[in-house]
């Protein structure tokens, strides 16, 4: 070096002998005065910043392309699948129904019946409607629906009041027999009615629990052979009034559905006529139900289907669900 030295210049010369004179940077982590080489972060970079200002741009029109293109498809696969779903609840909603009303028709279930659900169910949603039916298909094939239940009361109470009839015409009824078997039979028809009842009130309460709008359901009534059989229960007992019975029971002159005036609710009755006893059971069902049935059979004491709930036989029941 000091060979060199004459052929330097001065400034050089003093520029070299003097200590490095380092720049010290922002992005330069303290430590390399210490040697060590610090981590490279070239988003910090000042140098870079015009690339990473293009680089993010481009970024942020990818990211905007895959998001639209993404909620574009997901839209897309939405309406797919909502449009798959609703022919799918569609096609249910008619197999539903036809299965229904098959199944109504098979068990020898009046139309009638099958129109007031219909109706009652008819401004629902197709979804609740599928619930609805498939529901009251499970009822139907185990004999559990209301109107099963209710049907079969009273095919037993009509067939009990076909033997009484027959019985008392040709039995030589004598007092033994008034205390043993035509007691039994009318304790019996006595706590089938006021069963009947309830059960017909349950398919009403049914019919209201089903419907979009349970007010309709006010004006359908239970129908036995074309007649309102709440109204057909108050006077389908006053034969026995005038048959050989009344020898030893206390029958009444008026309505009369549940034998009260029989039983030992009636504290006029003379010592030697026959008390019909009720339990409980049946006293609590009749005193909840008999005004109940009173109101509804003065209400619809019509021997007719209306028209509204009449059965269109040109007319197929799924008509309001095409649309």
């Amino acid at each position: 070096m000091d060979s060199l030295s004459k052929f330097l210049r001065p400034d050089i010369l003093k520029s070299h002998n003097s200590e490095p004179n380092f720049s010290k940077q922002t992005y330069w982590n303290p430590r390399f005065y210490l040697s060590k080489i610090p981590e490279y972060d070239s988003n910090k970079d000042p140098h870079l910043s015009f690339y990473h200002a293009v680089s993010n741009k481009k970024k942020t029109i990818d990211s905007n392309k895959i998001i639209k293109e993404h909620s574009y498809s997901s839209l897309i696969q939405k309406f797919r699948s909502k449009s798959n779903f609703k022919v799918s609840i569609l096609k249910q909603h008619k197999y539903f129904l036809e299965t229904y009303i098959n199944l109504m028709n098979s068990y020898n279930i009046d139309s009638y019946f099958t129109r007031v659900f219909l109706d009652a169910i008819s401004n629902k949603d197709l979804k609740d409607k599928n619930q609805i039916l498939t529901n009251e298909i499970r009822h139907l094939l185990n004999d559990t629906s209301e109107i099963q239940i209710a049907l079969n009361l009273v095919y037993s109470r009509e067939s009990n009041i076909l033997e009484l009839k027959h019985q008392i015409v040709s039995k030589i009824i004598t007092r033994n027999e008034a205390e043993n078997y035509f007691l039994s039979a009318l304790r019996n028809l006595r706590d089938i009615s006021a069963i009947l009842v309830q059960k017909i009130f349950k398919w009403k309460e049914h019919l209201q629990s089903v419907s979009f709008d349970p007010s309709k359901i006010s004006d359908a009534f239970f129908i036995f052979k074309g007649e309102n059989y709440l109204w057909k229960m108050n006077s389908d007992l006053y034969f026995l009034k005038s048959s050989k019975l009344a020898e030893f029971f206390n029958f009444s002159a008026k309505n009369d559905p549940f034998l009260i005036h029989s039983s030992q609710l009636n504290s006029k009755i003379s010592s030697d006529r026959i008390v019909i006893q009720a339990s409980k059971e049946t006293i609590d069902l009749i005193r909840k139900y008999e005004i109940k049935m009173l109101e509804d059979s003065s209400k619809n004491h019509i021997f007719y289907i209306p028209k509204q709930y009449a059965c269109n036989e040109y007319r197929s029941y799924s008509d309001d669900d095409e649309d």
